[in-house]
């Protein structure tokens, strides 16, 4: 059994190791300098975010499987997971005598008995949406860790919400994790 604080310094060693791959770190250069990998890395977060509530066909009233969520749900899940991991450690890099990377170790699941789904994507997006304003336009870095921290514990509830235990997280993750290394490797 993988205890959470331990998965959680592991992914973002492996986020980082796969950031550094030679291709990574080359597109990664041009692409900051044109819009900034940060923006860019918290657009990529809200697409995953749009695309794992609708795997969850939770708003989907129209639908036979209306609130039935599709197989691919916990991959998106950790689609955006992948993405909140790479927003910590490139404002870690951003502030070289903080150590945020630690303060990520530890997470919880949301305290709110809160079970809308609808309500907790709505205030997932609500947070990534917030910190990424706070940091890209303010630089605050106290507000964009406050709502990157309520948005990691609204993906815990999410995924507990859906039945998922925290072993499934793990493997998923590791699972696109190779999945990534693959595409890197291959000019994805």
């Amino acid at each position: 059994m993988v205890k959470k604080s331990r998965f959680v310094k592991c992914v973002i060693l492996e986020e980082s190791h796969l950031q550094n791959v030679e291709c990574v770190s080359k597109r990664r250069e041009e692409k900051g300098r044109s819009s900034g990998i940060v923006k860019t890395i918290f657009r990529a977060l809200m697409v995953e975010i749009g695309e794992a509530w609708n795997e969850t066909r939770a708003f989907k009233m129209w639908s036979t499987g209306f609130g039935t969520p599709k197989d691919g749900l916990l991959e998106e899940l950790v689609d955006g997971f992948h993405f909140l991991m790479n927003i910590v450690i490139e404002l870690n890099r951003h502030t070289l005598k903080r150590k945020l990377v630690s303060n990520f170790s530890i997470q919880y699941i949301m305290k709110k008995n809160i079970l809308n789904v609808n309500m907790l994507f709505e205030w997932y997006m609500q947070d990534i949406l917030t910190a990424k304003r706070a940091w890209c336009q303010y630089r605050d870095l106290s507000v964009t860790l406050t709502h990157l921290h309520k948005a990691f514990g609204i993906f815990f509830r999410l995924c507990y919400l859906y039945g998922y235990k925290f072993e499934d997280v793990v493997r998923a993750y590791k699972e696109k994790n190779k999945e990534n290394f693959v595409r890197q490797a291959s000019g994805y």
